[in-house]
């Protein structure tokens, strides 16, 4: 059953999607498992505390992920006088990081294990 949500960027094509929490609730009452966000791309911060707050405890966040790498190897691929790839690869380490770190924060899954 969905709930609102799309796998990747691509598919969004004017604003960001949303959650329909009301079904959520609904569906976490009648099942005894942990629900899975297929597809968490764009979905704001307060929406996903929502989700959770609603019984999501997986989050796909692939796609987010994959895009800042994406960005800062073109950004680095830009500087055409570097040619390490170490130096290169640097930047991208950083920005996939820094996503993983805000998702960290929003999940509120911070010093846990």
């Amino acid at each position: 059953m969905a709930i609102g949500n799309v796998h990747g960027f691509y598919k969004i094509k004017h604003k960001p999607p949303r959650l329909h929490l009301k079904r959520l609730k609904e569906i976490q009452k009648k099942v005894n498992i942990p629900l899975v966000l297929h597809g968490a791309s764009k979905i704001s911060g307060g929406q996903i505390k929502k989700a959770i707050d609603s019984g999501i405890r997986i989050i796909n966040i692939d796609t987010e992920i994959r895009f800042a790498f994406r960005q800062s190897l073109i950004r680095s691929l830009r500087k055409k006088t570097e040619y390490d790839p170490r130096k290169i690869l640097l930047p991208t380490i950083s920005a996939v990081s820094q996503v993983v770190k805000d998702k960290i924060l929003i999940f509120g899954s911070r010093n846990k294990v």
